[in-house]
């Protein structure tokens, strides 16, 4: 397994892991700090976490699966500063042994993923710090992030709706081709374009509502 199928593994473990049992968490993988092109705002969070409970906590995870590329981390001290800014805690997370508790920056918690008993173990926890209110910037990419996950998830019931839509669509065609002349099968054409493309880009979001 290399480095990117580590991070992988451990990001699709995270989620599964705050999410599963009833735990009330949401959870945003891969998360733009905000919807800019500056610095701060495209530095990504491996996974965000925001507690649905009172309080609301939020959680940032990085995950780090060498040593070379955390010891790069923690000596920059603005690496982390985007995502600490809108977090009560910060936690490292990394393959089993990897990383040395006291290697850990004051700011932060260190949690252990082992592949073998596929489980997480906090070896250092992330202290309770303050945050900022969240900005329009990491709004927009917290509700990006969502319609992502709408439009990309697989979701087998939909896809048989728009084949079945689009197999309908073109019996229509060949019928108006049967009784039409070319003038008007053109426009009705350009009708059926459009009205495909509306279908296709806001079905999801009337699915949505």
């Amino acid at each position: 397994m290399n480095d990117k199928q580590k991070s992988e593994t451990i990001l699709q473990a995270l989620r599964h892991h705050f999410t599963s049992w009833g735990r009330c968490n949401v959870v945003f993988p891969e998360l733009r700090l905000g919807s800019g092109y500056s610095d701060i705002a495209q530095r990504r969070i491996d996974l965000f976490m925001i507690s649905a409970e009172k309080g609301n906590y939020t959680t940032a995870f990085e995950i780090k699966v060498s040593r070379g590329d955390f010891l790069k981390d923690i000596k920059d001290n603005l690496k982390q500063r985007g995502a600490r800014l809108y977090s009560t805690n910060f936690f490292y997370v990394a393959p089993k042994g990897l990383l040395k508790p006291e290697e850990i920056p004051v700011w932060a918690g260190l949690m252990e993923y082992d592949f073998e008993e596929q489980e997480f173990r906090t070896i250092v926890p992330a202290p309770l710090s303050s945050r900022n209110t969240p900005s329009w910037g990491l709004v927009c990419s917290l509700v990006r992030r969502v319609n992502e996950k709408v439009y990309k998830e697989e979701n087998e019931d939909l896809k048989n709706i728009i084949f079945s839509y689009e197999r309908e669509m073109k019996k229509a065609f060949n019928l108006l081709k049967s009784i039409a002349n070319k003038t008007y099968i053109d426009e009705k054409l350009l009708e059926i374009q459009l009205a495909d493309y509306k279908y296709k880009n806001f079905v999801f979001l009337s699915d949505m509502r």
